[in-house]
């Protein structure tokens, strides 16, 4: 036979319809060594992938549980090219299915050297370079989440990139909210005056924000003026500015009355 041609064939005159298995290989061997019964312990069956009159195929897999029930479906190898475990229709290239319980995948490695055991992401469109991976280094007992050239990691919810959320640029810089930090951690709370830093304790009526640190534009205007406030909370859970740095660096304490203070002197 040439390359490709079949050496063994299987038909079935059936099985039309998604879903459908058709002829495949049983596995059996010896239930134990004082009988000569044999059980089932595995098998490989077609599968149609296409619906009735549409190509498509695949490969079905199945093994026997421990508890000695009937062959148990566990993987599939579908007609689109995607791999199924506990899944007869992966929507993905690889999808993971548990019914019940947690479900994990796990990488492991013997190896006690670095990057020992990881998941690498490389792009087809540059040659397939390598651009990052997730993974544990074995020879300092850590995690890692990196890039291996020169880009940012992005975080974001929702399935929405535009929203920013956590973005550690290729430098170093940590932007929450914004993806152009100009310093080591930037933080965009958004609207003008919003909340951008708040402090949380235990105690009192139990974990609760304690103060909180506002940006807020100052100057008029089209000005770059920016001021500060911080603020605590009361008693009766009410937050107070307490003190206000504006822009020109006069600081204003929330007890002092407007008429009583004088604006040129920095408290």
């Amino acid at each position: 036979n040439s390359q490709g041609d079949s050496t063994i064939t299987l038909e079935y005159d059936g099985g039309d319809m998604l879903g459908d298995r058709g002829p495949g290989i049983d596995f059996r061997q010896k239930w134990y060594s004082l009988s000569d019964a044999l059980v089932k312990t595995g098998a490989i069956y077609g599968l149609k992938t296409g619906g009735n009159g549409i190509h498509g195929g695949g490969l079905a897999f199945y093994t026997k549980p421990h508890s000695g029930s009937d062959l148990q479906e566990t993987m599939v190898l579908h007609g689109t090219n995607r791999i199924g475990i506990g899944t007869n229709n992966p929507n993905e290239k690889l999808h993971i299915y548990g019914s019940s319980g947690n479900t994990y995948t796990k990488i492991e490695s013997n190896a006690n050297n670095t990057r020992s055991a990881n998941l690498y992401w490389a792009k087809k469109s540059d040659g397939s370079t390598l651009r990052g991976y997730v993974g544990v280094t074995g020879d300092a007992n850590k995690m890692e989440v990196a890039t291996t050239t020169n880009d940012s990691i992005h975080f974001y919810t929702n399935n929405n990139p535009t929203n920013n959320g956590i973005f550690l640029k290729a430098d170093g810089k940590v932007g929450i909210g914004t993806s152009s930090p100009e310093v080591k951690l930037e933080v965009n709370g958004g609207a003008d005056g919003s909340v951008v830093f708040g402090g949380r304790s235990d105690g009192g009526n139990g974990n609760n924000r304690r103060f909180n640190l506002i940006a807020y534009a100052d100057g008029g205007g089209a000005n770059y003026g920016g001021g500060l406030k911080i603020q605590t909370r009361d008693s009766v859970n009410v937050f107070h500015d307490r003190i206000t740095v504006q822009s020109n660096g006069v600081t204003v304490p929330d007890k002092l009355q407007p008429s009583t203070y004088e604006p040129n002197i920095k408290w």
